[in-house]
């Protein structure tokens, strides 16, 4: 029985000289192990994905907090240098 596989994950291939009764296993192999790689990439990306976007939010939450800050201190700068020109100093 020839013993062909793919060349980068290894998947076994059916072979012309092989009989129907052995490449049929081969191939349910083949397709079962493309359909665990398949599913794993999914799942990697997705964790990735969320991972990333988890992150962003958290920078961004905190890039609003720090501008809102800042916006306090100005307001309440502003709001002194008002008063003492209402004042006249």
């Amino acid at each position: 029985m020839a013993n062909d596989q793919t060349a980068n994950y290894k998947f076994p291939l059916p072979h012309a000289e092989n009989l129907l009764s052995e490449d049929v296993d081969r191939i349910r192999e083949s397709l079962t192990a493309a359909d665990r790689a398949i599913y794993e990439a999914a799942q990697e990306a997705a964790t990735a994905t969320a991972a990333e976007t988890t992150a962003r939010e958290n920078a961004i939450t905190a890039e609003a907090q720090a501008r809102a800050t800042e916006k306090e201190n100005t307001d309440a700068q502003l709001k002194k240098l008002r008063t003492l020109a209402f004042a006249g100093l």
